[in-house]
């Protein structure tokens, strides 16, 4: 075997794979595994032809042991705590929290349990997040604190698997503060292990000091993968023209920092410094996947670099993927890993090859030029290489892809490193000396406007985003795979004619897709909670917004400016409200005032009924000029039906091609009842709360009544499936639901 660690790293991952998403090894008894690396020795002793499998059967077969093992071991007792109401615990604070508008969410090492110590064979210490109320005293990493906690499994909320994501990042439960006692706070002398995060804490605060909210935002991004200032619409279009990189600390930002230390210090002291540099780093930008699979092949380049050896890149990438696996091997289901990997392996397979032949056109150039155009094309053959190998990851978790990432880092690449050296002294200036940072200040915030404005730019191109869901994106990263496969076998100089077809049959397809999409009928349910918001676009010209309500964890008012951002819609024609409460309207009066909405519908209250909110809604309207119209409707958009004989609340029918949907989501099930004994209506697919199922005979007999062919659940889980006797849809177990018309004018599910 001329490369066990990279045999080794596959068969581990495969062995997590297999042992994290499927149930097939928790049915083997771990010995078994041992027995089959014994045989597979010993037929591969006394067979030659079998022999050259033999390594890989044994790896494969300690490997699934070690997963076995892990999982009986570590994982599974802790999530047995689930089961116990309320316990007792000891706690040491690992991180600064999160604040929230009520609570705060703190990263734990839960170090006793009860009458358990970190000394007793059944009690060993792991990691939680923990939601606790806000404390007088400020926590902060390496605090004790005493409370009591209980214990859950994270469920699927909007279509995301929470518990394979908090998993991955080696939390295997939760925890929530029981509300009735107190949390007691021990605070130490800052331990040795928190000082980088300190230091990162004060870093991020000197940037915000610097710089405006939004360049601070951006910046803090870049240095630490800190995401939680940066404005929502800056996030959304580095998404859209394929720079989300940017803002995830991985291999470039890694490399950046060694190459600055390398051009202070020198190379071979810049080599070790970097090391140091490097592991300091690590907690600094929050120990990602990403981070670690950079910082250990970095380690590892240097290291042999300082004793004078020669470092092989998919060994040092393998060695990073069988520490990230044994230490966790949850993290197997990682996004961040799996793009990082990806990206990688495409840069060491083919962007040297890509390269060399992207440059064979240009041979005869002299050689200030040639280095010019090798810039290019660099970056170029880079981008193309790590985009081939993370597509197929982009369309499996996100449903879609943007082939504008290659122009995107072509424009931006240079900057980023710039931006990265000169945020990273802006942060160590202004924590340590503020007084010399305003220039530095000004040329980082220059550079700083010409990424947000670059990204912008190209965001709000009408083409670039391929979507799985559709003929043509599919069609179009065919074409992309098939011309990748193409230029890697081409032995031509021409090779240009091959990739410039190639790229505009491309952005033809999603042009035409764009186009498509924007004139069709479709109707779009955004998970909103425990409350309701549809999106039904009846072609070019006409937008309905039908409620924009939620709870506090889903702002369905942001929801719906992203859906206009990413379909180049700019209007809201018609926001019409089935009810005015929290589970209708609670964000109706926000969107309102983004002065995107050109009318609005709503119910006729009773005054006596009349609330804070319905006050608010009213208010809103007309400081921002916006027409509405209260329990009459001269004018309607068009597709739509709206039925007002229920006190309080519509009663909305959309149709799309030759179907028809309803929605009475506002309706409590006698509301219903009552309305469908005055009121003859059938529908093809039929819209309910969480609360409209609760009574199976009422439901029963709407059922029988409006007799719909499909069901759409929006928030909650169905628990008298066999009352529906019909396919149902969820949007918490599903996440965003679109209904679209085809040709034939039927529904496809989206």
């Amino acid at each position: 075997m001329k490369r066990p660690l990279i045999a080794a790293a596959v068969c581990l991952a495969a062995a997590c794979a297999l042992g994290t998403k499927t149930t097939i090894l928790s049915g083997i008894w771990p010995a078994a595994w041992l027995a089959a690396a014994g045989a597979a020795l010993l037929i591969g002793s006394l067979n030659r032809r079998l022999a050259k499998l033999t390594p890989f059967v044994v790896l494969f077969a300690l490997a699934c042991l070690y997963v076995t093992g892990y999982q009986r071991v570590i994982s599974r007792p802790i999530e047995r705590l689930g089961r116990d109401d309320v316990l007792e615990v000891r706690a040491t604070v690992l991180d600064f929290p999160e604040e929230y508008e009520e609570n705060q969410r703190v990263p734990l090492r839960i170090t006793s349990v009860g009458d358990n110590v970190p000394g007793d064979r059944e009690m060993r210490t792991f990691k939680t997040l923990c939601y606790l109320p806000f404390t007088d005293t400020p926590l902060e990493p390496g605090d004790t604190l005493k409370a009591r906690l209980s214990f859950y499994q994270p469920d699927i909320r909007d279509g995301f698997e929470r518990q394979s994501y908090y998993a991955s990042n080696g939390y295997f439960i939760l925890a929530r503060h029981d509300e009735d006692t107190p949390v007691r706070i021990e605070q130490h002398p800052a331990v040795w292990w928190s000082y980088p995060l300190r230091l990162a804490k004060s870093l991020k605060e000197a940037v915000n000091r610097q710089l405006s909210a939004r360049q601070a935002g951006l910046l803090n991004a870049i240095l630490f993968g800190d995401r939680s200032g940066m404005d929502s619409a800056d996030e959304r279009n580095l998404r859209k023209a394929g720079l989300s990189h940017m803002a995830a600390v991985s291999g470039m930002h890694v490399g950046f920092l060694t190459m600055f230390l390398c051009l202070v210090f020198g190379q071979r002291l810049g080599s070790f410094v970097s090391i140091f540099a490097i592991l300091c780093f690590i907690p600094m930008a929050g120990a990602s996947p990403s981070v670690i699979r950079a910082s250990v092949m970095y380690i590892i380049m240097a290291v042999s670099f300082l004793r004078y050896e020669e470092s092989e890149p998919l060994n040092s990438m393998a060695a990073a993927l069988f520490v990230l696996l044994l230490l966790n091997p949850f993290a197997i289901s990682s996004a961040s890993l799996l793009l990082s990997f990806g990206a990688t392996l495409g840069l060491l397979l083919f962007s040297s090859p890509l390269q060399k032949l992207l440059m064979q056109p240009f041979r005869k150039y002299n050689r200030l030029a040639r280095k010019a155009v090798g810039a290019v094309m660099s970056a170029l053959s880079c981008s193309l290489c790590s985009m081939a190998f993370t597509t197929p990851i982009l369309l499996l978790l996100f449903g879609y892809v943007t082939i504008l990432s290659p122009l995107a880092n072509f424009l931006t690449l240079a900057t980023v490193g710039i931006v990265f050296v000169l945020g990273l002294l802006l942060a160590v200036f202004g924590t340590f000396l503020p007084g010399i940072c305003p220039p530095l200040a000004i040329l980082e915030g220059i550079l700083l406007s010409y990424i947000l404005k670059v990204s912008d730019w190209i965001a709000h191109l009408p083409f670039g985003i391929l979507s799985w869901g559709d003929m043509l994106g599919k069609a179009a990263i065919f074409v992309l795979y098939a011309g990748f496969f193409i230029l890697l076998l081409s032995k031509k100089r021409k090779v240009f004619l091959t990739l410039m077809p190639i790229c505009a049959i491309s952005i033809a397809f999603s042009l035409i897709a764009a186009h498509a999409a924007q004139e069709s009928t479709r109707l779009t349910i955004l998970p909103s909670g425990a409350g309701q918001t549809l999106i039904y676009a009846a072609g070019r010209d006409s937008l309905t917004v039908i409620d924009c309500g939620g709870d506090k964890g889903h702002d369905s008012a942001e929801a719906v400016i992203e859906y206009l951002d990413w379909n180049g819609c700019e209007k809201i024609d018609t926001l019409l409200l089935t009810a005015v409460d929290k589970a209708h309207a609670r964000y109706a009066a926000k969107l309102l005032r983004t002065g995107l909405v050109r009318s609005l519908i709503f119910p006729e209250i009773p005054e006596s009924r009349r609330k804070e909110l319905y006050i608010e809604l009213l208010d809103t309207a007309e400081r921002h000029g916006v027409p509405y119209q209260i329990g009459t409707f001269d004018t309607l958009p068009e597709g739509v039906r709206v039925w007002d004989s229920v006190e309080r609340k519509l009663v909305v029918e959309v149709k799309i091609g030759s179907q028809r949907v309803l929605t009475v989501h506002s309706l409590t099930q006698k509301m219903l009842s009552a309305f469908l004994e005055n009121t003859v209506i059938k529908t093809d697919i039929l819209l309910l709360s969480e609360n409209g199922i609760e009574d199976a005979d009422l439901l029963r007999a709407a059922l029988e009544s409006i007799e719909p062919d499909e069901l759409v659940l929006e928030c909650g889980y169905i628990n008298n499936e066999s009352v529906l006797r019909r396919p149902c849809h969820n949007t918490k177990l599903e996440g965003e639901i679109v209904l679209a018309e085809s040709k034939g004018g039927d529904i496809v599910w989206q």
